[in-house]
Parts: structure tokens; C-alpha cells; sequence
């Protein structure tokens, strides 16, 4: 059966694949932007699961976490049993909660502590009680820009800035850049961009030396010769 969860049929499992990702879920530490975010509540869910050995199909229904549920997908996460009664198809459960945790780590909304790539922002600096003692860090780091006023090297740069702009005037109204084309009206300058021209042939030179042939040709030649090597 196939579904819009990947578009991939879902029973069963692929391969070895839960038994390669249920210890890494038991044993990674896992974070999110809210507390309350649902899709933490499902991994929790299965951590505890997994550390118990309790087989997800002998868990009630209603011990399913089912807030995180896409609402489009929602109907494919479910079957009836004998009796008529819906239950949760166990893998294709484990199946969504492993692909939303991918997608959340990509995101951003779920971190893990541990891993280099999928740290939060307030895993790599530092915390309040360092940033006390900022003055002594910013020093130590040997940067004299860090310890210069905002406001002062703002100033420098805008010095800068409207210096490099006089320059480059200078140099369109003395005709020195190349690229500008300047014509004068009686006491009006005015100057526009000169736009290189595109020099490049199409095809390269070597290649109108070359007889023409039809692709039939080619795909023979490739074929006689892939048979003979």
C-alpha cells in the first residue's frame, strides 16, 4: 500500500532499518524550540518504549501520542482489527515519527546537543554568567575592534565609505576607469556603463573541422565499440 508519507510502501519495514535507528532514538538527548512541542512528546513516547522492550502492538491505542499527526496522512496510520476496532499500524507510526525528527533537525525546531551540525545557537555561545565578565573576555581575545565603542567605529566606517565614493567620482570624471563612457553636453557630464560584449563562439573552432553525421551513426559506432573493448 502506498501513501502520501514518502509516497514509499510503509509495511513492512525496509530492510534492518529499525534495528539500526531504535538504539540511536534510546540514546540521543533530543531538544526543541517549545517544551511542548507534539513531535517531542511522540519520540519520547518510543524512547520509553524501546528502553522497556515493550512492543509497540501491545500498547493501547490511546497511549499514543497523536497530536504531531499530519492531518492529510492521518488516515493511513490506521487499520481495524477483527472486532471492527481502529488501531495504529505500529510501523508506519515509527516510520513518521523517524521522517518528522529528520525534518525538524533540518529545520531547526529540534536539536541535539551532542552533534555538531544540529546544535541549537545557545549551545555555541556562551552563557550569562560568563557574558558578566564580557569586558574581560573581549579584552582577552586581543581584538581592539571588539572593545571600541559601536558608535565610534560606525564613524570610521562611514569615513571610509564616503572617501572610497570621492575616489571612484574622481576617477569616471578624469576618464581614468575604463569602463565608463563619458560625453559632454556644453558644462553637462554624463557617463554610462560600457557592457562587455560577448566574445565567445558557440562551439569551439575544432569542431567545424569535423564532418557532420546523424546520431544513428554515433550510437552504432559507441555500440560496436563498447562490444569489442
Amino acid at each position: 500500500m502506498k501513501s502520501p508519507l514518502n509516497g514509499s510502501i510503509l509495511t513492512p519495514w525496509p530492510g534492518d532499518a529499525p534495528q539500526h535507528l531504535r538504539p540511536l532514538l534510546r540514546t540521543i538527548d533530543l531538544s526543541a524550540t517549545r517544551v511542548n512541542a507534539p513531535i517531542q512528546e511522540a519520540i519520547h513516547f518510543l524512547k520509553a518504549a524501546f528502553q522497556q522492550d515493550r512492543p509497540l502492538r501491545q500498547i493501547d491505542l490511546g497511549d499514543f501520542p497523536t497530536d504531531f499527526f499530519p492531518l492529510r496522512e492521518k488516515r493511513y496510520l490506521y487499520q481495524r482489527n477483527e472486532t471492527g476496532q481502529k488501531r495504529i499500524i505500529p510501523d508506519r507510526y515509527e516510520f513518521l515519527v523517524y521522517r518528522l525528527l529528520c525534518q525538524r533537525l533540518e529545520a531547526g525546531d529540534l536539536f541535539c546537543r551532542d552533534s555538531v551540525r544540529f546544535r541549537s545557537f545557545e549551545d555555541d555561545v556562551v552563557d550569562d554568567q560568563q557574558w558578566a565578565n564580557k569586558d574581560l573576555l573581549l579584552a582577552q581575545t586581543g581584538v581592539a575592534l571588539l572593545t571600541q565603542p559601536i558608535q565610534d567605529h560606525l564613524d570610521s566606517l562611514k569615513c571610509q565609505l564616503e572617501e572610497r565614493i570621492r575616489t571612484v567620482n574622481q576617477r569616471i570624471s578624469a576618464g581614468e576607469n575604463s569602463h565608463f563612457h563619458i560625453t559632454t553636453t556644453g558644462k553637462r557630464k554624463r557617463w554610462t556603463l560600457q557592457y562587455p560584449t560577448s566574445t565567445e563562439s558557440i562551439n569551439h573552432p575544432i569542431f567545424e573541422t569535423l564532418p557532420q553525421v546523424n546520431i544513428r551513426s554515433v550510437l552504432h559506432g559507441c555500440r560496436i565499440t563498447t562490444a569489442t573493448s
